[in-house]
């Protein structure tokens, strides 16, 4: 994580824990357990020569978002999520893919409908092809002309926000699409169903139902936030039939 400075052979870097809830580093040769009080100067873990940290925070079972918890050192992102390119789908309720109409390049949507999105975070001094998980994403129904909400959509609809852990087990399946990946090597894929909600303790399937919307067009603006309160937003037009044409 950056911030961190990479630890000499042979060392690991140790995260203890400071007044305020501020994390401080330091570097001690062999491992170090972390400390299951964390107190003050407390040990929370150690870092390889690779900075790689996976840290957890809340006791079982209602763990919440670590960079709430702390305040990590050298810390900085001013770096927007990034929305990849032609990486909005359209599915029904069954899975099968809404593809553009031909007639006018507005992909047609009728019935219950989920949305999901390529997308993923960066921060300072990440490595062009380091691609970290978004905080929260979600979508906004707007009139065609961009500016006037949907009924229902005066505000965006965060649906997924990683701000607590569900307990619900089926979680990853509910956020993620299938061919998202994650791994040591290969390509990182972070695929949202952002019509899915996933916040608090709460995990389920959900639509975008377009029976709750006159049949028209419409622009669906998708907004990607990482923690740091940075966005990016991706519009597409759309077209609500209630009927076949």
């Amino acid at each position: 994580m950056g911030g961190y400075r990479h630890a000499h052979a042979g060392e690991r870097r140790c995260i203890y824990l400071g007044r305020r809830r501020q994390a401080r580093a330091g570097s001690f040769a062999g491992a170090h357990a972390a400390s299951p009080a964390g107190g003050a100067g407390a040990a929370l873990g150690t870092l390889n020569n690779q900075n790689h940290v996976h840290l957890t925070a809340g006791p079982i079972g209602r763990e919440f978002n670590a960079l709430a918890a702390l305040e990590l050192p050298g810390i900085k992102d001013s770096v927007a999520p990034t929305i990849e390119r032609d990486g909005i789908g359209f599915f029904d309720s069954s899975w099968h893919e809404i593809k553009v109409d031909g007639k006018d390049a507005r992909v047609a949507l009728s019935g219950d409908v989920r949305i999901v999105v390529r997308a993923y975070d960066q921060m300072d001094g990440n490595a062009s092809r380091r691609r970290l998980g978004i905080y929260r994403i979600g979508f906004q129904v707007m009139a065609a002309d961009n500016v006037t909400p949907a009924t229902g959509f005066a505000e965006p609809h965060f649906n997924i926000v990683f701000e607590a852990l569900p307990r619900d087990e089926n979680t990853a399946q509910l956020a993620y699409a299938s061919g998202s990946r994650s791994g040591a090597t290969g390509e990182t894929i972070f695929a949202y169903i952002v019509t899915n909600v996933i916040s608090g303790a709460e995990a389920k399937n959900a639509f975008l139902s377009t029976s709750n919307l006159p049949g028209g067009d419409y622009t669906i603006r998708i907004i990607a936030e990482d923690y740091f309160g940075n966005r990016a937003t991706h519009d597409t037009q759309v077209r609500i039939r209630h009927t076949p044409e």
